[in-house]
């Protein structure tokens, strides 16, 4: 399973050009970490990791399509994917959810098909019959996957030149954070700076497991730096967290 996939899809060392990219770690900021980028599927540990391990796995396709994932997914997760009503899309949601499970069984020493998720309380996806945490995240032709021992999550996001970040900032970021971005006069600085918040923002409350319900201005990131400066309430101290972002201007 896990080799057929890997004919499936082109792995990648971390996201490509022009998308904004961030995780999110419950793990102590002084507290040791060891993160690694899966080269291949087939590569996955054959156990679970520790909660201060963080394993990632970045894909894009390679010229197949969404239906030679299909044998792979559940009908539930079949049904989703048929949501979708572009080739792209239906690519992307099919790889992520094929490349979870064979990850996961990997690790477990189970078949894909064996695996059975729910939803926990906000939404979040959960393998019940295992201690590991994990993420999704995907955008069109990419997908995202981040496993840990602690809670986590992650974000992927294409950078796009518009002319309502601002007006999108006050409606979901803190003050703080509004403020950051208006001083920042550069039009791609500024676009860089709120996908990093953005991206950072999603991943913090896809690991908390909260969602949205956290309040999106509920806490503030500080301005040069994938740092909390003041965590949500009752998902606090900020130490508490650890975080990524990738520069979408990279690569």
């Amino acid at each position: 399973m896990p080799a057929e996939l890997d004919s499936l899809v082109h792995t990648l060392s971390e996201p490509p050009a022009g998308i904004a990219w961030a995780w999110a770690l419950e793990r102590n900021v002084a507290a040791p970490l060891e993160s690694q980028v899966l080269r291949t599927i087939a590569a996955v540990p054959k156990r679970l990791p520790t909660p201060g391990e963080l394993w990632l796995w970045f894909a894009e396709p390679l010229a197949t399509r969404s239906n030679e994932f299909l044998p792979h997914l559940d009908l539930g997760e079949q049904a989703r994917v048929f949501r979708f009503h572009d080739e792209a899309n239906r690519w992307t949601c099919a790889a992520a959810r094929a490349g979870l499970r064979a990850l996961l069984a990997g690790m477990l020493g189970a078949t894909p098909q064996s695996l059975s998720f729910v939803s926990g309380r906000k939404g979040k996806l959960l393998l019940p019959s295992a201690p590991i945490h994990f993420n999704v995240s995907h955008t069109r032709g990419l997908v995202a996957i981040a496993i840990s021992g602690s809670q986590v999550g992650i974000d992927v996001e294409p950078v796009r030149m518009t002319t309502d970040l601002m007006d999108i900032a006050r409606l979901a970021f803190a003050p703080e954070m509004q403020a950051a971005l208006h001083d920042c006069r550069d039009e791609t600085l500024q676009a860089r700076m709120f996908f990093r918040f953005w991206t950072l923002g999603e991943a913090y409350i896809k690991a908390t497991g909260e969602g949205i319900s956290q309040g999106l201005a509920s806490f503030i990131f500080e301005r040069d730096a994938a740092k909390l400066a003041r965590a949500s309430p009752g998902w606090g101290p900020a130490s508490r967290w650890r975080f990524h972002a990738g520069a979408p201007g990279d690569r």
